[in-house]
């Protein structure tokens, strides 16, 4: 019955982050900075840095920032939109390619494992799915061990994300008006604290795989 219970908690929680994306984006697609596109930000950011290139990417649905390659991929919204929704997530691959640039040792862990980073908490769709599938002891102990793989991915994945949120804050602050910069700043930090959010469902989910192996 507790199972059952966290398994729904769990559920509600990831509605709420990708609804809160959904909100976000949607309350904000008409407020917009005249000055910049989601190129024109992401270039002035990594202005300091010639290795880093920004591309638009017409095959990809998600923008995201290649490790390897040092690329920026912005789908064409991303690239041409200039709305504070946008303008936050081309601010944050920037920030992954700052502190790519700067051999940031949570980025560089997962570089060894993943081609490209975005802003999307997909991890926490996997972990969802595989503890609803175990439903008895044996499925529990081995989804426990992947889950507890995830979560800490998850952990580094955080990290990156207040490292990348913090590091772009400065360039956006002598670069958008005070309004503007705060918005997006908040938009910012929406997206970092799902991640966070998102650790906690997994840590739940285990929770929720401990009880059955328990039998409780």
């Amino acid at each position: 019955m507790l199972a059952n219970i966290l398994l729904i908690i769990s559920t509600l929680l990831i509605l709420y982050i990708y609804l809160n994306l959904l909100l976000l984006k949607l309350k904000n697609k008409n407020n917009i900075v005249k000055e910049y596109t989601g190129f024109d930000l992401s270039k002035e950011i990594t202005s300091n840095y010639d290795e880093i290139n920004i591309i638009e990417s017409k095959e990809t649905l998600l923008s995201k920032y290649n490790l390897k390659r040092k690329i920026i991929k912005l789908t064409t919204k991303d690239y041409n939109n200039n709305d504070y929704y946008t303008l936050s997530i081309a601010s944050l691959l920037s920030g992954y390619s700052l502190i790519n640039i700067n051999k940031d040792k949570y980025l560089r862990t997962i570089s060894y494992i993943f081609k490209n980073i975005d802003y999307l908490p997909k991890s926490i769709i996997i972990s969802l799915i595989i503890s609803i599938l175990s439903n008895n002891i044996g499925d529990s102990k081995v989804s426990l061990i992947i889950l507890s793989i995830i979560t800490i991915y998850q952990y580094l994945i955080i990290n990156i994300n207040e490292l990348a949120n913090t590091n772009t804050n400065n360039s956006l602050k002598k670069l958008l008006k005070k309004e503007e910069y705060n918005y997006i700043t908040k938009i910012k930090n929406s997206i970092t604290k799902n991640h966070t959010l998102s650790f906690i469902i997994s840590l739940i989910l285990i929770l929720r795989l401990v009880l059955i192996i328990l039998k409780f």
